[in-house]
């Protein structure tokens, strides 16, 4: 399970590549988007994640076309804990808690993108002149 099934609250940072186009003026690892997330909306991203299927631990996995976007996501239990979820969310989904990993293309994944992408819209990078 990559998160808790009843979230109080939830926060989503967005960073644009870590990777990819290179050159002046083409910022790398930056912060695109920051947004706090209600108890309902935390709730149907965890619902979400859940249903990404869970990665095989034991293979080799490569992504050659992943140019580094990420989502970190924070989710809080009634308890006051909180817990950090990592998404690699461009070539081949990865989305882990450190303890758990899901990995797969799903009805969960594109669901997951199309709630974080209303919350903080995807940005296009463009190459300097």
């Amino acid at each position: 399970m990559l998160a808790w099934r009843a979230p109080t609250l939830g926060e989503l940072c967005r960073y644009y590549p870590t990777g990819g186009l290179s050159g002046k003026g083409v910022p790398h690892g930056t912060l695109y988007g920051h947004t706090f997330i209600t108890t309902a909306t935390s709730r149907r991203l965890v619902a979400n994640l859940d249903a990404i299927p869970k990665g095989p631990s034991r293979t080799v996995f490569h992504c050659p076309a992943g140019f580094g976007t990420h989502d970190v996501l924070w989710f809080g239990s009634p308890d006051g804990r909180m817990l950090e979820v990592l998404a690699t969310i461009d070539a081949c989904p990865l989305f882990t808690n450190g303890a758990y990993t899901a990995r797969d293309f799903s009805p969960g994944f594109a669901t997951y993108l199309r709630i974080v992408n209303r919350l903080v819209p995807p940005q296009h990078q463009h190459r300097s002149r």
